[in-house]
């Protein structure tokens, strides 16, 4: 079975989004250094400290440069070889199976396991940026993690003031200084909730070793109970999460494509049938996916729905925003996940489709625009 770490390090979230051309890379290199300054988990990897747990400790040797990459979509020699996977127009189809590509490749654990690739070429004079982070949840970012971060790239106007230059060499040092300060004044550890990141069969050795541990000095019993039996009350759900039937994790892959429906004609159609855009979109995936041809007793498609603060017109580096997609985590066993993101007067909708399961997500996608189609007619 794979790593606590290794896991956390192949499972990936984030968001893509759609800029109506090319933003500027200074301006753009700017915000990001002001954002990683604001948020100390970027500035942090994880690392196995032999015991059960994961630890986030900060990167001494952080380099932005190391996390910011820029791919031009209408070169083809970032396809390792295979450019008839590729459409030399740099159209949409060619964006989303980039996207799907660098969200299926796993993380270098020696750094902070975080990654901002600005794409040039997307067609019409567009560009998009691919932000992905490790985990299904960013550890210690936000709940809307890939939106939170790329809220702090925004301003509302087309060229927005420039940022104060961030000395990221000095915040990366009060860092390293407060941990260390923190492990020298450490006590002994105390139980407490389990760690982010720890695989179910590693949680479960450390509550056994916890219990041999308290009956063999019965004093221990008052302050080791309580953590014992949360230990042992999650695991049902964490196996379950984090295997499939035959206990060990099967890698995912991920295939992309995307919807946009406008938001007002989702509301109206929705107020005489479902009763909200939410559960419209819902039944159109559900019954997509029951129209697919060999369906199998797949899990449940997940439907999460999201949305996107910021001012009326949002701006990223001189570029505006057009589209905003959510990457969600894809679960093993689950053929398909939805992420709808409300932006302005549209809803972005994100198909993550595991084409281990659908071998056809073209298809798929074909067969939700019918249902969405339908049911806002």
């Amino acid at each position: 079975m794979p790593s606590a770490l290794d896991q956390l390090l192949s499972a990936t979230s984030g968001v893509i989004a759609v800029l109506d051309h090319q933003p500027d890379p200074g301006l753009l290199q700017a915000r990001l250094a002001q954002t990683v300054a604001f948020i100390p988990r970027l500035l942090q990897r994880p690392h196995a400290d032999g015991s059960s747990a994961l630890v986030w400790v900060t990167d001494g040797e952080f380099s932005l440069e190391r996390h910011l990459t820029h791919i031009d979509l209408t070169a083809q020699d970032h396809c390792d070889g295979q450019t008839d996977a590729w459409n030399p127009r740099g159209d949409d189809r060619a964006l989303y199976q980039l996207a799907s590509r660098i969200l299926n490749e796993p993380f270098d654990a020696a750094i902070p396991p975080w990654r901002l690739t600005v794409v040039d070429g997307v067609g019409r004079g567009r560009a998009a940026l691919i932000l992905k982070f490790a985990g299904a949840v960013p550890h210690g970012i936000h709940p809307q993690g890939g939106a939170d971060v790329l809220s702090r790239l925004v301003n509302a106007d087309r060229v927005g003031p420039v940022p104060p230059q961030v000395d990221i060499d000095a915040v990366i040092a009060a860092d390293l200084a407060a941990a260390q300060e923190a492990e020298e004044s450490a006590t002994a550890p105390r139980p407490g909730p389990p760690s982010e990141g720890v695989s179910p069969l590693d949680r479960l050795r450390s509550a056994a070793e916890e219990i041999a541990r308290t009956v063999s000095d019965p004093r221990r019993l008052p302050e080791m109970g309580e953590a014992i039996v949360g230990t042992i009350r999650i695991l049902g759900d964490q196996l379950t999460a984090a295997t499939g039937s035959s206990g060990t994790k099967r890698p995912v892959r991920r295939h992309i494509d995307t919807v946009t429906v406008p938001a007002a004609m989702a509301t109206h159609s929705a107020s005489t049938r479902e009763g909200s855009p939410e559960a419209l979109i819902d039944a159109a995936v559900g019954h997509a996916l029951d129209r697919y041809p060999a369906h199998r007793s797949w899990e449940e498609p997940v439907v999460d729905h999201h949305h996107f603060d910021g001012p009326a017109t949002p701006h990223i580096a001189g570029a505006r925003l057009d589209h905003v997609f959510a990457v969600d985590p894809l679960a093993p066993g689950s053929p398909l996940r939805a992420s709808v993101v409300g932006f302005g007067d549209q809803l972005d909708i994100a198909l993550h489709m595991d084409t281990a399961l659908l071998t056809r997500p073209d298809r798929l996608r074909g067969l939700i625009l019918g249902a969405l189609a339908h049911r806002l007619h």
